[in-house]
């Protein structure tokens, strides 16, 4: 049965291959997605090769090949579909050199938001033991303030046995 079907399918395959006749597939799968196989998002027709803009239009894909013919397990995923196969690889890996680019750029925004994530909290920690150390503070200078005549009365017995010399310093 295989082997029927690749003479029929394949020869067809291989014709549209050398006469430059068949269409070209880019497979790829959505970033916000984590299955394994997905389900088309929309089976998108492009015309004519598409431009170096073209890589923020399909920022939210993630490549993995391109055909030159759409494999019956292989319909299932979302794919791109070129006139030509020429166009489908010139794309993919244009398209796959821009991945790259935002993939770096995504990584690096990604480590700068971490950055100041860490940094934000140490201050917010900071802050807080600032604030508390500002409580206890507050709160000795007011004992302080509400015993004034007490701790003057206690330096004053102090100093006068200290210049009596009853009490060695």
């Amino acid at each position: 049965m295989l082997i029927k079907a690749l003479r029929v399918v394949g020869q067809s395959v291989i014709d549209d291959l050398s006469t430059g006749d068949g269409r070209g597939y880019i497979l790829y799968h959505s970033k916000s997605s984590t299955a394994e196989i997905h389900q088309p998002d929309s089976n998108v027709s492009i015309p004519a090769p598409i431009s170096t803009t073209a890589s923020v239009l399909h920022s939210d894909k993630i490549f993995l090949e391109f055909q030159p013919h759409l494999l019956l397990q292989h319909v299932d995923y979302p794919y791109l579909e070129y006139p030509t196969f020429s166009a489908a690889v010139d794309d993919f890996f244009s398209l796959l050199e821009g991945q790259k680019r935002i993939q770096r750029a995504e990584i690096a925004e990604k480590t700068a938001r971490d950055r100041l994530e860490r940094i934000r909290c140490d201050q917010a920690d900071r802050a807080s033991t600032l604030d508390t150390e500002t409580g206890e503070l507050r709160l000795k200078a007011a004992l302080v303030e509400a015993h004034a005549d007490d701790i003057d009365k206690a330096l004053s017995v102090v100093r006068s046995g200290l210049d009596a010399g009853k009490i060695k310093w």
